[in-house]
């Protein structure tokens, strides 16, 4: 047994008298696959394949098949035609190839923001906190009683206890 594309299609035609009406044609023989580029999705897929029978040298059998020797005769051929995708994978495409793309920007965004965000509240935590720590080593560093305000709290306290 031997394989190859229907009448020989990019082969060479055998040129007997056995084998006749073999037209080979692009469009009716040729195999091949429509591919989603990105994502390697095969769309459409036709395969076409023929059988065929190789005769050896028969000069050792009667006349009439000594004639078939070394011959390639055709048996039969075969096509599968994929055509369409189930709907989930078709979904699974249509959400890589349309959706993801500008939905990624999006996030990203949204992302780079949340981070500028956070960024600049720690770093106004981290001023706002330095600013505090230096105005209570301030007021530990002058005597506190000066301080009227504070003298009064520390007088109430004292009272009070």
């Amino acid at each position: 047994m031997v394989v190859s594309f229907p009448h020989f299609y990019t082969g060479g035609v055998p040129k007997d008298q056995f084998v006749t009406g073999l037209k080979p044609d692009r469009l009716k023989h040729n195999s091949f696959v429509i591919l989603e580029p990105y994502t390697g999705t095969p769309f459409e897929a036709v395969a076409r394949m023929q059988s065929n029978l190789r005769v050896h040298d028969l000069s050792g059998f009667d006349e009439k098949f000594a004639k078939l020797s070394n011959t390639v005769i055709p048996l039969f051929w075969a096509e599968y035609h994929q055509e369409g995708l189930p709907a989930k994978i078709r979904r699974a495409v249509f959400f890589t190839r349309v959706i993801l793309p500008p939905l990624s920007i999006i996030i990203s965004t949204l992302m780079a923001l949340l981070g500028v965000y956070l960024l600049t509240k720690q770093i106004y935590r981290s001023n706002l906190e330095s600013d505090i720590l230096k105005t209570i080593l301030i007021l530990k560093s002058k005597n506190a009683t000066n301080n009227k305000v504070l003298a009064f709290e520390k007088e109430t306290f004292l009272k009070a206890s």
